[in-house]
């Protein structure tokens, strides 16, 4: 039965977020942009789970499913008091050594572990091991030499990250548990009480100083859930002095304290932090029922992993950013959802977990093993912690199957890099191969088309349009991107409108990872400037689906006139340090040097309003650190219209048209692909032009036959794949000389826009196709049509006043007719025998 989480109808929100953006307003006449924030709510406030004065958050529709769920593969919760208990309990260590003895992937992370245990706290001499000794001999003096009082980071430690002492020493309490090995059972015991006695006079300094009780940005830093899983392993081997010190030290570092998120309203919680923050309720779920321990804990801890799974997934499974990030973000908050399973809760079989998978197949190519999306790390692979937990409990569902056999750990049979690539718990309980035929290959799902899904989608909330010709690993791909649900400043990148393209086994189109500026991308700049970063939303005026044409229409005027900041950098000096926000302090001295803070606002636009109005009770604060997203003009321009789709066919092919205009006078335009830097130029001919790969054989040539090459150009063999890249149309101006040239260009491409974090930062080489246009409007319309050496590509007619091009095979001809609204949109239609199979004019006005 469908339930609806909080009151409020999200309908409202989603109408506002459709409705597009004011371009103006009236600016604040204050010398702040931000006025003072409210008082903040205590941690007892925040704990109770009620926030006074603040609105609910939005309705979102959701289900539980169990089809498919395999409840048997959960743990049990032992008596209060019994450990372990935080993910299993020791009636369940027997199948737990089976599983890590009788499967592939068990194997090879159980001996990773051990391997990484013997070379890290065992290994004589290493700072690991000398702590390790020192903690178990009571020799204090070289406790503080190795872990001095100034360092929150114990020997080799990153928080959360493989290795160094938390890390080892929870591992190696895990093993002496696992191995009933009682002599180092009783070592680890020893060793964490008297590590625990070391670290509580920082937690009851941190205590002392900070009285707000939020642990995200005060005793996280002393340790974290490598500590609480330590004590619940070896807390069976401990003395009872040992287990007064370490659940004293858990207690004062949780109980009455709260974690980033909780604090917010409930549709805030909504990016990757979110999943970071709850291994805080692992530690209140160390010492569960015991005395220090604090119930609120875990309750807030679950409505918060509700709340995430809620927010940051789309009805359609759609992760809020990109699949790298998010699936990091799942990867963490996974733990405390296989705990609270245990525990009754179960949200493994909740609506938006389990439809995740889908958007993640989506987002694959089609060749697999290698994704595509928007955002950072959305070229990614998704997280080993997320795949595998969901490949256990649901063992025999081909999606999910299919996903976790194109992990590109599992696919390489290699699991030993598991709990390296992110080291979780999850890897130790949820151990689960991928299924195989009985030859041992892994099972073929011909690319998907065995899953049954559509050959589009569209992701109404995020902007997000999917299309295939089929689901097969050699089939026309292309994703279509127009983020119109953004509301803070966060992974995004200034991309609206961006693309990809795959066909015949790889990718002609593609994204980056970590590439913020719209140069990086498959975008339009304009007199080599982008659009604003951090970027605005777009505004989609029609998405069109069919069995032979997926297209869809966006606007991105906003994007190129408006751009954000964090609210953060145009707060007053003096507020950033009474916070403890000095870090902005130098970011925000370099905005203000090129931007007068007069020329930044609250914006005002309807969907951010209806993100953050009436929810300012208490402070609540992005990352701890935003208020209402500020923005301030960027490059305004008179119009930007993006066309773009995949049509279906005998011979498929992709349309991309843009109406973009800056002003009256002529500028340079220019139209640009990322391709892969194995992409090569095979020909360019006029408006054609033919990409390929750089290992092409190469045709032969006399010495001297050219002064610009020694070697001929690249002769593809009979059958390789190519794509023909066809300009349409790309305006010029009356002295053609002005515009440069048509060019596939490879550089370095450097993190240049400074107004956050990686300015200077390196992505290596890359390649993009450039088509230039110097005009007052360029009306691109290019065609990208994929084919094979030895093929024809297809001729194209125009009419008369080239309002009409026909697309000419022997055995497919495609009308493709352009006709200018009123609204300076092209609208596009495509007739095939006779039949329309697309009319974009049906669009919303703009």
């Amino acid at each position: 039965m469908r339930k609806f989480h909080h009151f409020v109808s999200i309908v409202s929100l989603l109408a506002v977020c459709m409705a597009g953006t004011a371009v103006t307003s009236a600016k604040q006449s204050s010398s702040t942009v931000l006025p003072e924030p409210e008082s903040q709510y205590s941690a007892d406030t925040i704990l109770s789970g009620e926030m006074p004065n603040r609105k609910e958050s939005p309705q979102v529709p959701f289900s539980f499913d169990t089809n498919g769920f395999a409840a048997d593969r959960l743990y049990h919760v032992p008596a209060s008091g019994v450990h372990p208990r935080i993910l299993f309990a020791p009636e369940d260590l027997p199948r737990l050594r089976d599983q890590l003895k009788n499967t592939e992937a068990g194997k090879q992370i159980l001996s990773a572990i051990r391997a990484q245990v013997a070379s890290g706290i065992d290994s004589a001499g290493s700072e690991e091991n000398q702590l390790f000794h020192a903690l178990l001999n009571s020799d204090q003096a070289n406790v503080e030499r190795l872990h001095p009082q100034k360092s929150h980071v114990a020997p080799g430690s990153n928080y959360g990250k493989k290795g160094g002492f938390d890390t080892d020493l929870e591992l190696r309490c895990f093993l002496a548990l696992l191995d009933d090995d009682k002599q180092r059972g009783q070592e680890n015991a020893h060793a964490l009480g008297s590590y625990a006695r070391h670290l509580q006079p920082r937690i009851d300094a941190i205590n002392a100083a900070d009285h707000s009780g939020k642990w995200w940005n005060g005793t996280r830093e002393i340790f974290g859930k490598q500590v609480a899983f330590a004590y619940d392993f070896s807390q069976p081997f401990m003395t009872s002095d040992d287990q007064k010190s370490v659940r004293h030290l858990i207690a004062s570092a949780s109980s009455g304290h709260y974690t980033l998120g909780m604090d917010l309203p409930h549709h805030w919680r909504n990016w990757n932090f979110i999943g970071m923050a709850l291994h805080f309720p692992l530690l209140a779920l160390a010492i569960e029922g015991e005395e220090g321990s604090d119930p609120r804990i875990y309750k807030r801890g679950v409505e918060l992993l509700r709340d995430y799974l809620t927010y940051a997934v789309s009805p359609d499974g759609c992760g809020k950013e990109g699949v790298g990030y998010h699936t990091a973000g799942m990867a963490h908050a996974s733990i405390l959802m296989l705990a609270a399973a245990n525990r009754g809760d179960n949200l493994f079989t909740y609506s938006h977990y389990r439809d995740m998978a889908n958007w993640l197949l989506w987002c694959m190519q089609p060749f697999g093993g290698a994704w595509n999306g928007s955002g950072d790390l959305a070229v990614f692979p998704p997280s080993i912690s997320f795949v595998m937990p969901m490949k256990f409990f649901y063992p025999k569902i081909p999606k999910v199957d299919y996903l976790y056999q194109n992990q590109p750990i599992v696919h390489s049979g290699d699991f030993s890099k598991a709990f390296a690539s992110f080291p979780s718990e999850l890897c130790l309980t949820c151990p689960v191969d991928a299924d195989r035929t009985e030859g041992g290959k892994l099972l073929d799902y011909h690319g998907g088309r065995d899953l049954g899904f559509p050959d589009s989608l569209f992701d109404k909330l995020r902007g997000f349009l999917f299309a295939k010709t089929s689901w097969d690993p050699m089939a026309t791909d292309m994703h279509f991107e127009a983020r119109q649900d953004t509301t803070f400043a966060s992974h995004d990148h200034a991309a609206r409108g961006d693309f990809t393209f795959s066909s015949m086994g790889r990718a002609w189109a593609v994204n980056g990872f970590r590439e913020t500026e719209t140069k990086h991308h498959s975008c339009i700049t304009i007199d080599d400037r982008g659009q604003g970063y951090f970027p605005t939303p777009a505004k989609w005026l029609g998405e069109f689906q069919n069995a032979l044409a997926t297209f869809g229409v966006v606007d991105l005027k906003y994007c190129w006139d408006w751009f954000w900041v964090k609210s953060v950098f145009v707060e007053p000096p003096e507020r950033l340090q009474r916070e403890h926000l000095e870090d902005y302090l130098v970011p925000q001295e370099r905005l203000l040097k090129r931007f007068s803070l007069k020329d930044f606002e609250k914006d005002p636009s309807a969907s951010v309003v209806a993100y953050y109005k009436g929810y300012q009770a208490g402070d609540p604060r992005m990352w701890g650190e935003d208020e209402w997203v500020v923005r301030a003009p960027h490059y305004p321009v008179r119009k930007a219209f993006r066309t773009a789709g995949l049509v279906r066919g005998a011979h498929p092919y992709g349309l991309i048209m843009d109406d973009i205009r800056k002003d009256d006078a002529e500028h340079l335009y220019d139209w640009q692909m990322v391709v892969p830097t194995e992409v090569d130029l095979v020909d360019m001919k006029g408006s054609d032009i033919i990409l390929g790969d750089v290992w092409s054989p190469r045709e032969e040539t006399s010495p001297g036959f050219s002064p610009y090459r020694e070697r001929g150009l690249p002769k593809p063999g009979q059958g390789t794949p190519l794509l023909l890249v066809r300009i349409l149309q790309a305006n010029q101006p009356d002295i053609p000389t002005l515009t440069p040239a048509a060019r596939l260009e490879t550089g370095e491409w450097v993190k240049t826009d400074d107004t956050h974090q990686f300015a200077g930062r390196s992505f290596g080489i890359a390649k993009r196709l450039v088509i230039p246009s110097r005009s007052i409007q360029p009306d691109f319309k290019v065609l990208l049509i994929p084919f094979r050496a030895g093929e024809k590509p297809p001729e194209t007619n125009w009419n008369e006043d080239r309002s009409i091009a026909t697309l000419i095979w022997p055995d497919q001809h495609d009308e493709i007719r352009f006709k200018a609204t009123t609204k300076g949109l092209t609208s596009v239609s495509i007739k095939r025998d006779g039949k329309e199979i697309l009319n974009t004019s049906v669009s919303k006005s703009p």
